[in-house]
């Protein structure tokens, strides 16, 4: 017969895999970072995407998007000679993601906030509707991110991320 496990015994086993799955979440997070650094950036950021999406407790997407250098307009329109690393399809599920995030609200600092609606902001602006033609009418996506921009509360965001927030609505 197995031994029994007292209430502390099975507490320990939880904390345990509580601290496997963040070591995991850890060791996640530290290959999508060294792809990003590896120039596999629109891969990085869809592995981030499905990453977040399937819950993670770490902020896979705010990881990456902290690598990137000072100019966040210069580098996501590829900089001075430079290809963008992102296709304006990543850029589109980028801009939904972060969204969705900002949407749940959950644990996340004003900073965060803040970057996360930057991000969704200089993306929008670079964004070209045209190359997505295939995706469905320009209306329909601005009418799709318009809505998921308007459920995100700005009661949850401090002042100056909430008026972030409402010039990119417009």
């Amino acid at each position: 017969p197995l031994p029994r496990l007292g209430t502390a015994g099975a507490r320990g086993i939880a904390s345990g895999a509580a601290a496997a799955a963040v070591d995991t979440e850890e060791v996640q997070a530290a290959s999508l970072q060294r792809a990003f650094r590896d120039g596999k950036v629109s891969e990085a950021f869809l592995k981030a995407m499905n990453l977040q999406a399937d819950g993670g407790s770490i902020d896979y997407i705010g990881r990456l998007c902290a690598l990137v250098p000072n100019s966040l307009e210069d580098w996501l329109q590829g900089g001075t000679g430079h290809v963008a690393p992102l296709s304006m399809q990543v850029k589109l599920l980028l801009i939904f993601s972060l969204a969705k995030q900002l949407e749940e609200g959950t644990g996340l600092s004003e900073a965060a906030c803040s970057t996360k609606i930057s991000w969704i902001a200089e993306l929008w602006f670079v964004f070209d509707l045209t190359e997505l033609s295939e995706q469905g009418s320009s209306a329909d996506i601005c009418g799709q991110l318009s809505d998921v921009l308007e459920r995100i509360s700005t009661a949850s965001l401090c002042e100056a991320g909430a008026d972030q927030l409402r010039r990119v609505r417009k």
